[in-house]
């Protein structure tokens, strides 16, 4: 078990976070291609990570902090409260996806330049949302369960940028959520 500290002005390349392994990503500090297997990740506000493969274990990225380019093959990530993902390309789920569930976080932003391929579970906003939470990709194919969840005042929305999915999967929406295809 090992402990990990990215700080301001410290880049960390090609990290593997194996179980017990921990790796926490502190304000101006860079994380690039980290692989979780089992380990834990944590992208602090003002930190930066790109190209994480998470294959078991947990990325979470809080607000504040950012990342890009990540594989969700098995574990979890969350986004917390103002955090940002981008993607260019598409992001594949098999397991756990939460972007702002925990109650009174919002402003998070999802943003992909290909589908959101979900076969695990993918939960997004709350009822006590604090601000508009946004997952935004070209297409979905969803054969999981996603869940959109918005408070009286604020909304989570998943927007799909291309054609309606012809397979929606397990969709629940709760409170004051939005989907749209355009």
């Amino acid at each position: 078990m090992t402990a990990y500290t990215v700080s301001s002005g410290v880049t960390s390349t090609g990290l593997t976070l194996n179980g017990g392994d921990t790796e926490a990503v502190l304000s101006g500090g860079i994380s690039v291609n980290t692989t979780i297997l089992g380990g834990t990740e944590t992208v602090s506000a003002g930190g930066s990570d790109s190209g994480t493969t998470i294959s078991s274990g947990l990325e979470t990225v809080l607000s504040g902090g950012t990342a890009s380019n990540v594989t969700i093959l098995g574990g979890t990530l969350v986004l917390d409260g103002n955090a940002s993902l981008t993607n260019s390309g598409s992001l594949t789920i098999a397991s756990t996806l939460n972007v702002d569930n925990s109650d009174f976080d919002g402003g998070g932003n999802l943003t992909l330049g290909g589908t959101l391929n979900n076969s695990g579970a993918v939960s997004i906003g709350n009822s006590f949302l604090s601000a508009v939470t946004t997952v935004t990709a070209t297409g979905l194919s969803n054969t999981g369960t996603i869940n959109l969840d918005g408070s009286a005042n604020v909304q989570a929305t998943l927007d799909i940028l291309g054609a309606a999915p012809a397979l929606l999967g397990n969709f629940t929406m709760r409170s004051w959520s939005l989907p749209a295809a355009r």
